[in-house]
């Protein structure tokens, strides 16, 4: 099966892209996945996405509300399948681009374990053409710099300095794939740092158990990020192939040596926006009536009214309906409330029972929060006020 077939409907990628996640244990059992179904081998040129069990890491994800933190290229050798990224100056590495195995890199980073990981498929990339691209870039040797100055070049080769994201973005637009389109995901970046900054500093969290949203305001004034209210233009998220067209999952796994209970706390925030993010990109081209009627079939949380809102006659953009469903979402108390709670309980390794009542008490939680909200309770007037940085 070609997991990239670029003319099925919407149903049909949908279906296809939510059944390798669930395959991979993401949203349980699938009705329209076959266990014994032939699974795609990573092969040269995919692009591959994680997220680490680090408070550290779920930050930076939470800040673009992405389930991964980190990105690299799969490369295929005679000796076994590898990453190239470029990391930082951590765990024993000297900063910039590097290559590990595969094996290595889906299970842990230095004392850090994988809690998850995703691995999409570009139809247009040649996996001959897409070497020789990953060596230049490499034997380029960038610094590491977590967020780039205005000046660094991107795409089309490298600058001095580059990050995960950079290097990826470099490949890709080196290999022919058009990343523009995801840069205005940056939009959700700079409303949700700009209205956890400020709910933070406003005294919201201080009822939150254990402190859970000051542990992340505390991680991101270690990073020197509070003092920004948007990225530069040229910034990517790391996930943000997840959010261009033609990108589909052909294989997605869980770390097994993170216990179960804490995998399914620490992953229900992504777990609840990847079906949003697959729709939208399974109606990419669609004339709006079409893609509609396809969602009011109960496809899509959330990306009724945004189709029903756009011009007739224009087909829709897949990345910019991803990215305007996540930009409504920044808009509700949800992810300010469900991921710090989330990510406090799972970091704790609760039981199975534990975790399955958490779970669920974590999903009551945006309804009550939004009837809270319409109520007027405090502090949830704060998310009636403008977003202050």
């Amino acid at each position: 099966m070609n997991p990239c077939v670029a003319a099925a409907g919407p149903g049909e990628a949908f279906a296809r892209d939510m059944g390798v996640l669930r395959a991979g244990g993401l949203l349980g059992a699938s009705r329209n996945y076959q266990a014994g179904q032939p699974v795609a081998r990573p092969r040269t040129g995919d692009v591959i996405l994680r997220l680490l069990a680090l408070p550290e890491s779920i930050g930076l994800a939470s800040s673009n509300l992405s389930g991964y933190s980190h990105c690299g290229v799969v490369r295929a050798l005679p000796e076994g399948l590898f990453v190239e990224d470029c990391y930082p100056a951590l765990n024993g590495h000297v900063g910039g681009a590097r290559r590990l195995p595969l094996a290595a890199w889906t299970t842990r980073e230095g004392p850090a374990d994988v809690l998850h990981w995703l691995i999409l498929r570009h139809p247009a990339i040649d996996p001959e053409r897409a070497a020789p691209t990953l060596d230049a870039l490499i034997a380029s040797k960038p610094r590491f710099s977590l967020v780039l100055d205005r000046e660094e070049r991107l795409g089309h080769g490298l600058g001095a300095a580059a990050n995960c994201s950079a290097f990826a973005r470099a490949f890709l637009e080196d290999s022919g794939v058009d990343c523009v389109p995801a840069l205005a995901a940056r939009d959700v970046t700079t409303k949700v740092l700009t209205r956890f900054f400020g709910l933070a500093r406003q005294g919201f969290y201080a009822a939150i158990p254990g402190g859970a949203g000051g542990d992340f305001y505390a991680l991101a004034e270690a990073h020197g990020l509070t003092a920004l209210t948007s990225y530069p233009a040229a910034t990517l998220p790391p996930g943000f192939c997840e959010l261009l067209p033609r990108f589909s999952p052909i294989l997605y796994g869980q770390n097994p040596a993170v216990p179960r209970a804490a995998r399914r706390l620490l992953l229900l925030a992504y777990a609840g926006i990847a079906p949003a993010l697959r729709a939208a990109l399974a109606c990419h081209g669609l004339a709006p009536q079409a893609a509609l009627a396809w969602l009011e079939a109960g496809n899509g949380r959330g990306l009724s009214p945004l189709v029903g809102a756009l011009p007739p006659g224009r087909p829709v953009d897949g990345t910019r309906l991803a990215i305007d469903r996540l930009l409504a979402l920044a808009d509700t108390p949800e992810p300010y409330l469900t991921i710090p709670l989330a990510t406090h309980f799972g970091l704790r390794q609760p039981g199975p029972m534990a975790g399955a009542l958490l779970a669920g008490l974590l999903r009551l939680t945006p309804p009550l929060a939004a009837l809270a909200r319409r109520l007027g309770v405090k502090p949830f007037h704060l998310f009636d006020a403008a977003p202050r940085p």
